[in-house]
């Protein structure tokens, strides 16, 4: 029997989240990680930069939170103490961020509802410092005090945020700006949470986005699947459709991008609900 996320939820009395760690490349902690969001990078590669010798795994900690954890972790320095710290989420509607070395518990920021968005961990305002950009299936979006925790802005969105937020500089500017799908897609002003821009898919953005220079102009895209079944390419600068490929299936699966055939241009590969993978170039 197939259970519902909400099902599961109620027969599951809560999970422990789990690092395994071997012995990395690199013996120093570096100010920022390897792995600050959801598939580590802005095209989504998924792929690590350093390597280690995790043969037979050996558990270094667990922390225990009071829901399932489908939240990916990201992983940075982001009180500034040298010592890199786990980002997760979990359906108990909390965010927590755990001490790398031991799991002790730095700092949870408490939701309404529960956190399957996985976090982004970047200086999205500008101040030197590290924060962490999370949504809610509360409907709530909010970039935090990577040292306290502690809300620097928040938004109301119109729909509970399944999407992992994305910070780059969109629009050419300068500055960071923080993408995340939800009802609409959103890119805020990374320093003050004002919406800069937004699109309005026919139905809601689950999606993940990814950030590149797709066709070759020198200006960011957003790529982002909607449940519309749509892939869409967003102008960074403006939000406005640049295409949108329909696949006939809701698109839930996040993009990734990468040359993929060696050609010096990039792909992007997607997941519909229907119709199986796609790989789309120009």
């Amino acid at each position: 029997m197939r259970l519902t996320r909400r099902a599961f939820i109620r027969a599951a009395a809560g999970t422990a989240f789990t690092l395994a760690l071997g012995r990395l490349a690199s013996a120093q902690a570096p100010v920022m990680s390897d792995w600050p969001m959801f598939r580590r990078d802005l095209l989504h590669t998924g792929r690590a930069t350093k390597t280690s010798k995790i043969i037979a795994p050996k558990e270094r900690w667990n922390a225990f939170t009071r829901g399932l954890v489908e939240s990916s972790a990201a992983v940075g320095d982001v009180d500034g103490d040298g010592i890199l710290e786990v980002v997760v989420g979990s359906y108990d509607g909390n965010l927590y961020a755990y001490h790398g070395r031991t799991g002790a518990l730095k700092w949870r920021y408490e939701t309404k509802n529960w956190v399957y968005s996985s976090p982004a961990i970047a200086d999205a305002d500008g101040d030197g410092r590290l924060e962490v950009a999370i949504g809610s299936q509360d409907k709530s979006f909010a970039l935090l005090d990577g040292r306290t925790g502690r809300p620097k802005w928040a938004f109301l969105t119109e729909d509970g945020i399944l999407s992992s937020p994305a910070i780059a500089d969109v629009d050419g500017d300068g500055k960071s700006e923080v993408i995340v799908g939800s009802e609409r897609v959103y890119a805020f002003d990374g320093r003050t949470g004002n919406v800069k821009w937004k699109f309005l898919p026919e139905f809601p953005a689950r999606s993940s986005p990814a950030v590149a220079d797709i066709d070759g102009d020198g200006k960011a895209e957003v790529v982002i699947g909607s449940l519309d079944g749509r892939l869409y390419a967003l102008d960074g600068r403006t939000g406005t459709a640049k295409w949108a490929f329909h696949t006939n299936g809701p698109v839930e699966s996040s993009p990734a991008i990468g040359d993929l055939n060696g050609d010096g241009l990039v792909e992007v590969v997607v997941g519909s609900s229907k119709r199986g993978v796609f790989c789309l170039d120009g």
